[in-house]
């Protein structure tokens, strides 16, 4: 049994389950869970909400960071106006939702891909930036899903 309290747990889309999130619920941790389409109108919904240009959202600045021969370049999204989305998808514990649109550059090629993710707690986007970012740190070195 782990202690959750006080933590935010990351997973992969594999992850993103109800049946989980409840789980870190009830031991009352947070979490950020990769949202992918294997979630059918959940996750069109999640795309459509944070796509809109009407959306209330907070976004981060992009941050640029160049390592290991490649630049790249982050923002966060985040919204918490999530009522309608709630009341057709009910998911447990969601406060929030975000994405991260990212953009890689290398002397090769230039690649871009957006992740959306649910949110257990109100993260700012600065915040959710550096969660999903050290999930993928640690998930690039280890292999695994993990807390932290």
């Amino acid at each position: 049994m782990l202690t959750l309290q006080g933590t935010i747990v990351t997973a992969g889309a594999l992850n993103c389950q109800r049946a989980i999130a409840e789980q870190i619920v009830e031991q009352k941790g947070d979490y950020a869970l990769a949202l992918k389409a294997n979630h059918g109108t959940l996750h069109d919904d999640v795309v459509l909400l944070l796509e809109d240009p009407e959306c209330k959202a907070s976004r981060t600045r992009p941050l640029v960071e160049a390592d290991h021969g490649r630049i790249e370049t982050r923002t966060a999204t985040v919204s918490t106006e999530i009522g309608w989305l709630q009341k057709q998808h009910p998911w447990p514990g969601l406060k929030a939702i975000g994405k991260v649109a990212r953009r890689r550059e290398t002397a090769e090629k230039t690649t871009a891909e957006t992740a959306y993710y649910l949110l257990g707690s109100e993260l700012t986007p600065e915040r959710f930036n550096e969660v999903v970012r050290q999930h993928w740190s640690i998930k690039n070195s280890l292999h695994c899903d993990w807390m932290w």
